[in-house]
């Protein structure tokens, strides 16, 4: 990829499923690592990215409600000019 395919390109778009699975990376590197302090910064990542995973969770969720909450406004609005029987 050359420098004017990477500006082109779309930034891929972040879920809270890309959070968990950070997490379960910082999890299994706290399970292999011998070094207690180390563990313990591990652990502390882990449970950070869980709660950001619940947050944009929540906030995905509640941007798909609206978005569907809109489509159905959208759906059921009568076109311009129609005649109301």
């Amino acid at each position: 990829m050359n420098a004017e395919q990477v500006k082109m390109s779309l930034p891929a778009q972040v879920t809270s499923a890309d959070f968990r699975k950070r997490a379960q990376h910082y999890r299994l590197a706290s399970a292999l690592t011998d070094i207690p302090r180390d563990a313990a910064m591990f652990d502390e990542l882990a449970s950070m990215f869980d709660q950001i995973a619940c947050r944009f969770g929540r906030a995905e969720a509640v941007g798909l409600a609206r978005l569907q909450s809109s489509v159905s406004i959208v759906a059921t609005a009568s076109p311009e000019g129609a005649i109301a029987r």
